[in-house]
């Protein structure tokens, strides 16, 4: 899937999203709680590590940076690297799915949970706090406020909130509505289900071939 983004720039990709929250949670899966702390401390030394050394590569890391020379490879080198930063739909969703194996065992902690993820995105992207708080920096220095430069935009960014889009309404950027989803979730009866190993492997495949319908039915492709 890396590959076709490589290729065709706007298609999403939530399976490496989905391998840095499967990949945590087994990190804290360990038994003892010094491995499960040694895991994780591993796993930020990574991120961070070749963080820096993209950064030292070029002026801005990649995944960040779009004008970066390796730009057009952010995918690849995320892929390959197993690299957290700037995921298809943020770092976000991905302590929000680590949060949702924390809360697996209760059903109530579980809604909770998924409730305040919701909440809290809608109080960054669908109202003006968002916005706000991207120039509080600035403003405590007595600077203009510049979205595109400040450095809460760049965290926002890696987090999976589009700065430009902060502040639309909840008609205009509806990915709230991802609580709708609640319900489905805690039908869930830790049992596979018929045909699992056959449905898995189709939805697999499913993904990557509906996605590129979209895109080129989107790009007037179709």
């Amino acid at each position: 899937m890396s590959v076709l983004q490589t290729i065709w720039h706007d298609l999403p990709n939530i399976f490496v999203t989905l391998f840095q929250v499967a990949l945590i949670i087994t990190l804290l899966s360990m038994d003892d709680w010094k491995r499960r702390l040694r895991n994780i401390g591993l796993y930020i030394l990574w991120q961070v590590d070749w963080f820096a050394i993209f950064t030292s590569i070029d002026s801005l890391f990649p995944v960040v940076n779009s004008n970066s020379f390796l730009a057009p490879f952010r995918y690849l080198i995320q892929a390959v690297f197993g690299l957290s930063i700037a995921v298809d739909y943020g770092l976000y969703i991905v302590i929000m799915g680590v949060a949702f194996w924390v809360a697996r065992n209760s059903r109530v902690q579980f809604a909770v949970t998924f409730g305040v993820f919701v909440v809290f995105w809608m109080m960054i992207v669908n109202t003006q706090y968002g916005l706000l708080s991207m120039c509080v920096i600035p403003h405590a220095l007595g600077n203009i406020c510049n979205i595109r430069l400040s450095p809460i935009a760049t965290v926002y960014t890696i987090f999976g909130f589009n700065p430009m889009t902060l502040g639309y309404s909840l008609l205009e950027y509806p990915q709230w509505m991802m609580i709708f989803a609640l319900p489905f979730m805690l039908l869930y009866n830790r049992q596979h289900g018929w045909g699992s190993r056959g449905t898995k492997w189709f939805f697999y495949v499913f993904y990557p071939v509906h996605i590129l319908i979209l895109y080129f039915i989107g790009k007037g492709g179709f």
